[in-house]
């Protein structure tokens, strides 16, 4: 099972729209927050922040928060991209 959180009502719908269009089942979506995640400690094999670390408030505070809830020996994945630097097309 892979749950999607985000604090954006209408990112976690978009993400169940793409979801259900290609068949995936194990999938589900809940609004939360990153600094305070619902779930016990040592609940998950692995945690992936996308676009969690570019933001300059409370990195730490996220990370401690994330390594909290994966189990010890787990994995945690990040990416960020730096929009300044991001090529776009069209401009």
């Amino acid at each position: 099972e892979v749950i999607g959180i985000d604090l954006s009502e209408a990112t976690l719908a978009q993400a169940a729209a793409d979801a259900e269009a290609r068949g995936l089942k194990n999938l589900r979506y809940e609004i939360g927050s990153v600094y305070e995640l619902q779930y016990e400690d040592n609940s998950f094999d692995v945690a992936y922040a996308h676009k969690v670390f570019q933001h300059p408030n409370k990195r730490p505070e996220a990370l401690k928060e994330i390594m909290r809830v994966v189990k010890p020996g787990g994995l945690i994945g990040a990416r960020d991209v730096h929009c300044g630097t991001a090529p776009s097309w069209p401009p």
